[in-house]
């Protein structure tokens, strides 16, 4: 790839028709993406062959010609007449800083529970390590904001219970990714009425894919659905 004077990245490839069969016909392509996403292509294919006649083997531009092709004066106005492409808002937005999110959680903990690691994302993720005296263990915390009605939701939290509030909760129980030696993750997953989601995970071992340290996490599933519930991850 290269970057123009202009800020526009200007990629030539040289493939195949067929990007899996190094046989087929020769496709050679330039494209040059403006700043604000505009694009001009131009491509190119060896003639096809057919019985014994000796086509050229090679598109018949160079490399070197088919880009400037791309890069002509000539394309300037027919660019800037094409709309702005759109670009999709994301499906979730991360809320609640780390720091926040790591005192809701440490305050929710039973008192036996004690924090020994914090990590995670400058913002909507967290992870914890903590021990009850019998081994350590993992917690994950995530807090999204969706879009109300979104199709995603609806299938996640389909067949969830509904808490006066509106609010909706699923838990789950399940073997972890991955885990074939006893490794075990518990979830507690919460969507509130304006979108904002909750989930709280445990697993019985220190991070994915390590032997577990004890046979179950040392908070429960209903220690869970608490910390993910609480009113306060609704306050700003």
């Amino acid at each position: 790839m290269t970057v123009l004077r202009d800020k526009s990245r200007l990629m030539v490839s040289r493939g195949h028709e067929d990007a899996l069969d190094p046989t087929s016909r020769p496709r050679w392509v330039a494209r040059l993406v403006t700043p604000g996403g505009r694009q001009v292509e131009v491509g190119q294919w060896s003639p096809r062959r057919t019985g014994a006649d000796s086509a050229r083997s090679l598109p018949p531009l160079s490399p070197g010609e088919l880009t400037a092709v791309a890069e002509a004066p000539e394309w300037a106005e027919v660019v800037k007449s094409l709309p702005a492409p759109r670009v999709p808002d994301p499906p979730a937005v991360p809320v609640v800083d780390r720091p926040r999110m790591l005192g809701l959680v440490k305050n929710s903990l039973p008192p036996s529970v004690r924090v020994t690691e914090e990590a995670g994302a400058t913002r909507g993720y967290a992870t914890l390590t903590v021990d009850d005296g019998h081994g350590p263990h993992l917690m994950t915390v995530t807090a999204q904001r969706w879009k109300r009605d979104s199709p995603e939701m609806e299938q996640v939290f389909a067949a969830a219970s509904v808490r006066r509030d509106g609010a909706r909760v699923v838990t789950r129980r399940a073997s972890a990714p991955g885990g074939e030696r006893g490794e075990v993750q518990w979830e507690a997953d919460v969507l509130h009425p304006d979108g904002l989601r909750i989930s709280v995970s445990t697993i019985n071992s220190t991070a994915f894919g390590l032997p577990p340290t004890r046979e179950a996490p040392s908070v429960t599933v209903r220690q869970l659905v608490a910390i993910a519930s609480d009113d306060a991850w609704k306050s700003p």
